[in-house]
């Protein structure tokens, strides 16, 4: 059964398309995607699955253009 988990701070806009990395300490890296109107996003996020929150990540230098459905 799946039941909302009641995760804190600010998740990432709905999308799809988006990739998915794991990272050390139980934490997902969440990159780019499409909204749902088609646009492409660059943007990053983090979700500590421990603790059930989500953080904003901002890249160093020039972030890469937006992209969905990549590897």
């Amino acid at each position: 059964m799946w039941c909302h988990a009641g995760e804190a701070g600010k998740p990432l806009p709905a999308r799809t398309g988006h990739s998915c990395t794991v990272l050390p300490e139980g934490r997902l890296l969440i990159f780019g995607g499409m909204d749902d109107a088609g646009r492409f996003k660059n943007d990053m996020f983090v979700i500590d699955v421990k603790r059930l929150v989500w953080f904003g990540m901002k890249a160093k230098g020039a972030p890469p253009k937006g992209r969905a459905y990549h590897s």
